[in-house]
C-alpha cells in the first residue's frame, strides 16, 4: 500500500480549505444579495398634520427640545399668560438635536415665521448629531423627514476617527440585514404558532395573553429621557462642526427668526451640586460669538429641588406651575 506523501496531504488540506471559503464566501454574497432585494422596512410617513397645525396656529413663539420641554411647559397655559402672543410647544419624548434641526426646516419654517425659537436642551444635547437619530431611531425621526436629507445624513455617517463605528455603519449600508430580519420575523412567529398547535380561539386567546403582558400601558414610555446619562467626554471644538449646531444658526439665520438657546436647570444644581464645565464655557462663547441669545437656567433659585420628578423632568404635578414661573420670572424669553 503506497502512502501519501506529505506535499499531497498538503495540497489536499489546502484545496479543502480554498472550497471551504468560496462556498462560505458564495453564501455570505448570496445573503448580502437578497438582503439588498429586500424591501426597506416600511417607515412612519412624514406627518403634514403637524405642519397643517402650525400653520393654523400661526404661532410668534415657537418651544422646541425634548422631554425636558414636554414636563415643563403646558401649551395651553402658556397662550394664557402670554395672550396675545402665541405660543407653540412642541416637546418630542428622545428628540435630539438632529430631530430638532429637521422639525425646524421640515415643519416650523414652511408653516411659519414666527417672531423667535426657544430651543431647550441639557448638557451636551446640541452637539450629540447621532443621539436618537440612528439604527432604531430612523422611524422615529422619519416623521419629520424628507426622503432625501443629505445634509443631516452626512452628520450622522461616524467619522473615521471612530473605526468601529464607522466600519459597522458601512457594512450595514453594503449589507443591510435588519431587512433579512423583519421579513423573517412573520415566517418565525407563523411556525411558533403551528409548532404549539393553538388552534382559533385558543390561538386568540393566547395573543390576547401576550398583548395584556405587553400592553403599551405597562411599558415604559420609549421616547421618555433616562433619569441618568452615561458620562460624556471630549472638548466641544472637537464637536461642534460634525454637530448639527451650526446648522440649526445657519438656518434660523438664513430665515431671519432669532433663535434663543434655553439651557435648563438640572436637578444637580437644584440640589446645589451643580457646576459649569469647560464644555459649557467654550459653548456659551461659540454661541456669543454668533450673536444666538443664551438663557442658562442653571442658578434661577425659583426652580426648586422638590419640583423634580424622575432625573431631569419636572413632576407632572408641577408642570403648571413651572410654566406660571418661567413666565413670571423670563417673561423676557418671549419678547
Amino acid at each position: 500500500m503506497v502512502e501519501a506523501s506529505p506535499s499531497r496531504e498538503r495540497r489536499t488540506a489546502w484545496r479543502r480549505l480554498l472550497v471551504g471559503l468560496g462556498v462560505l464566501g458564495f453564501a455570505g454574497a448570496c445573503l448580502v444579495a437578497l438582503a439588498r432585494s429586500a424591501p426597506a422596512e416600511p417607515r412612519r410617513p412624514f406627518d403634514q398634520r403637524l405642519v397643517r397645525r402650525i400653520a393654523r396656529h400661526k404661532p410668534d413663539i415657537v418651544v422646541l427640545g425634548n422631554s425636558m420641554v414636554e414636563t415643563r411647559f403646558d401649551e395651553a397655559e402658556l397662550n394664557r399668560l402670554l395672550s396675545p402672543t402665541r405660543v407653540t410647544v412642541l416637546g418630542v419624548g428622545g428628540s435630539k438635536s438632529a430631530y430638532w434641526y429637521l422639525t425646524l426646516k421640515n415643519v416650523v419654517l414652511p408653516a411659519v415665521k414666527p417672531k423667535r425659537v426657544l430651543l431647550v436642551f441639557r448638557r451636551r444635547e446640541l452637539t450629540g448629531a447621532r443621539d436618537k437619530a440612528t439604527g432604531a431611531f430612523a422611524n422615529f425621526m422619519s416623521r419629520v423627514r424628507h426622503a432625501e436629507e443629505p445634509l443631516v445624513d452626512a452628520k450622522l455617517a461616524p467619522p473615521k476617527t471612530e473605526p468601529i463605528e464607522w466600519l459597522g455603519y458601512e457594512l450595514e449600508r453594503l449589507a443591510p440585514f435588519p431587512r433579512l430580519h423583519a421579513l423573517a420575523d412573520p415566517l418565525v412567529e407563523g411556525w411558533a404558532r403551528e409548532l404549539t398547535g393553538a388552534r382559533g380561539k385558543e390561538r386568540r386567546r393566547m395573543q390576547r395573553a401576550l398583548d395584556e403582558v405587553f400592553a403599551t400601558d405597562k411599558l415604559r414610555n420609549a421616547n421618555l429621557e433616562p433619569a441618568t446619562l452615561p458620562r460624556e467626554h471630549g472638548d466641544f471644538a472637537d464637536v461642534v462642526e460634525s454637530s448639527l449646531l451650526p446648522d440649526i444658526i445657519e438656518l434660523l439665520d438664513h430665515a431671519k427668526v432669532p433663535l434663543t438657546v434655553v439651557r435648563i436647570r438640572t436637578k444637580t444644581y437644584a440640589d446645589g451640586r451643580g457646576r459649569a464645565s469647560a464644555y459649557d464655557q467654550e459653548l456659551d462663547a461659540y454661541l456669543r460669538e454668533r450673536h444666538v441669545e443664551l438663557l442658562d437656567l442653571s442658578h434661577q433659585e425659583w426652580e426648586k429641588s422638590e419640583m423634580y420628578g424622575e432625573g431631569d423632568h419636572i413632576a407632572p404635578r408641577f408642570r403648571n406651575l413651572y410654566t406660571r414661573l418661567f413666565v413670571k420670572n423670563l417673561r423676557k424669553a418671549f419678547r
